[in-house]
């Protein structure tokens, strides 16, 4: 029996082209079914030379409109919502739209949208005014449908309750739903990757405040992100990569004597390849860093000569810091899956155990290298049998890995000299003026192994 709900307030979809402007999702909210629409007007192009290709075309949306299905416990929410106590009702429902705007904001790094707290979902001081306002209704077959609550006035919400819901809640705000990033919002929905890794919500929290110029949060904001994506990293490469007993990382890590700056002083240098120290700008970040315990243990705020350049500048520091280190915890937590991966290519004979790494959005790269030379039939062969069984093994670790667009394979002979390049599915026998670029972070895998 389902439920459904129109979250009105005002954004916009932008993508590149008319045809996909469109978003929709279906995904599982314990027994229920939910599925996400937006409502609104036509599609328009922008025609500002400046105006980049994703983002050239776009529509105006006034609702998100939210289908409710109790699939697997029938009749749920009609007796729910048939009882006369609608808290229950609408617990529910907070939940299921904040779980959404978080998927929106989160992955679709939409700024606009909200966070909801699950304080904020349970705090219901009126549960009549969230059902009109969101104008629930209710249906025993999906195509008869009755408000749960009948509107007092012809208002479809009346004035009186404006001030009794949250404006929290509220949909949209001008939000943009960009479609470049709506399939990293559907896994999230439909993958229950809720709530997103903490470095995620602090590092998005501190480009908004940036935004809007709100540099003592932002910093506050980017420096917590740091201190929680460097304990997991160093956690990660002392029990994973270095087998430390987890006893004493869990002691290791606890020292309070072992401070942030310190962290990024000294452990940084020594656990990570000088291809990733060389990418950091660590004055900024140290720097960054004594403004944040400078307003948590002194004055509460920032140096009056600080230029908003000079913020922008070092806070974007912390961020690439954070990110990359983000992708290190990934990768080596998982080291042992990608081991038996690399093991397995290398038993096809004539080539070295390649190098792994793992890259955002499920994206994959190897480094192979031959041994022996080949005539150049069979390596070519050759080459494709390793990118097909490469794929294969990917493909079961992650399901939602798609080998024919995330995966990325460069072979080198043994004199490290490139062969060629396998991406998209196709393989390209190239010099090394071929070599793409934004590949990985072009070194070898050997060079990598750190």
């Amino acid at each position: 029996m389902p439920v459904r709900l129109s979250a009105r307030g005002s954004a916009y979809v932008v993508g590149s082209s008319k045809n996909l402007l469109n978003p929709s999702v279906t995904f599982k909210h314990g027994p229920n079914t939910v599925t996400v629409t937006f409502p609104g007007g036509e599609a328009l192009e922008l025609e500002a030379k400046e105006v980049p290709a994703y983002g050239k075309v776009f529509r105006v949306v006034n609702a998100m409109n939210v289908l409710v299905d109790d699939t697997d416990l029938p009749e749920s929410l009609y007796l729910m919502a048939e009882s006369g106590e609608y808290r229950p009702l609408v617990v529910l429902l907070r939940g299921i739209v904040a779980r959404i705007y978080r998927a929106i904001r989160y992955y679709g790094y939409s700024l606009e949208m909200p966070d909801i707290s699950d304080q904020r979902v349970l705090d219901v001081q009126d549960a009549e005014a969230d059902l009109h306002w969101w104008l629930v209704e209710v249906s025993r077959d999906g195509l008869s449908w009755n408000r749960v609550i009948a509107s007092p006035t012809e208002s479809p919400i009346p004035f009186f309750l404006l001030s009794r819901f949250p404006g929290a809640l509220q949909f949209g705000g001008g939000a943009e739903i960009k479609m470049s990033f709506w399939s990293d919002v559907v896994e999230a929905l439909e993958d229950q990757k809720d709530p997103p890794a903490p470095e995620q919500e602090f590092l998005l929290n501190a480009t908004a405040h940036r935004r809007d110029r709100n540099y003592r949060l932002a910093v506050m904001e980017a420096v917590i992100g740091l201190e929680i994506v460097l304990t997991d990293y160093i956690r990660n490469y002392l029990s994973v990569h270095k087998k430390v007993p987890k006893n004493r990382v869990a002691s290791f890590v606890s020292k309070p004597e072992i401070g942030l700056t310190a962290r990024v002083s000294g452990l940084l240098d020594m656990t990570l390849h000088e291809s990733y120290i060389k990418t950091i700008e660590f004055d900024k970040v140290l720097k960054v860093i004594e403004w944040r315990n400078g307003i948590v243990h002194k004055s509460g705020r920032l140096p009056k000569e600080l230029t908003n350049d000079t913020l922008d500048q070092h806070i974007q520091a912390v961020i690439n810091l954070v990110e990359m280190l983000a992708e290190r915890r990934i990768n080596i937590a998982a080291e042992p899956s990608l081991a038996s991966i690399s093991q397995a290519l290398g038993g096809m004979g004539n080539i070295l155990q390649p190098m792994i790494w793992l890259e955002p959005r499920h994206h994959v790269r190897l480094d192979v290298t031959f041994i022996l030379s080949e005539d150049a039939e069979a390596l070519e062969q050759k080459m494709k049998d390793i990118a097909g069984k490469a794929g294969e093994l990917l493909r079961a670790r992650d399901g939602r890995c798609d080998p024919t667009k995330h995966l990325t394979i460069h072979f080198v002979d043994i004199s490290n000299k490139s062969l060629a390049w396998f991406r998209r599915d196709t393989l390209v026998l190239s010099s090394e003026s071929n070599r793409p670029t934004g590949s990985g972070l072009g070194q070898s895998g050997a060079e990598l192994s750190k």
